[in-house]
């Protein structure tokens, strides 16, 4: 395997190519449909984990090459109306309003998840999972699996 990552910025300007795999948890929605509407000359994995104060999901997809339709969905394929939101620039994960009104592990619990399904797809070379779901109020976790075609 040869391979190389590193906790940067992403740039939609930036050489595309440069890419296998995307992993975001950002707080503006703007984020997300850039990354979306990126035209790769390759196909992306996309890692995109999200939170509110006790429940958040994980979603693994494929943003496919010139942003054909995948058969495996990413983010805004299951959640359209991102494309519509407005970014709220008070809404931040690192700030200290944020982290006192969200529930002391939500954001562990759904990174772990996510990452869990990198690890499959890394030892395993394959996974299922397209969506974890988990809210610690109810205790509640739940996975959706990509449909074959």
């Amino acid at each position: 395997m040869n391979w190389r990552a590193g906790p940067e910025n992403y740039i939609p300007s930036t050489d595309q190519n440069e890419y296998d795999m995307i992993i975001s948890a950002v707080d503006l929605p703007s984020v997300r449909t850039e990354i979306a509407d990126c035209l790769f000359d390759n196909t992306v994995i996309w890692l995109d984990m999200g939170n509110a104060e006790h429940h958040g999901q994980a979603v693994l997809g494929r943003i496919e090459r010139n942003n054909k339709k995948s058969i495996y969905p990413h983010v805004l394929d299951h959640y359209e109306e991102i494309r519509d939101m407005a970014d709220d620039v008070k809404k931040s994960c690192s700030s200290a309003e944020s982290l006192a009104s969200q529930g002391m592990l939500v954001n562990r619990t759904i990174t772990c998840s996510g990452m869990n399904m990198v690890w499959d797809l890394l030892r395993h070379g394959e996974t299922t999972k397209n969506m974890s779901f988990i809210n610690l109020e109810s205790g509640e976790q739940s996975t959706a699996h990509f449909i074959s075609p």
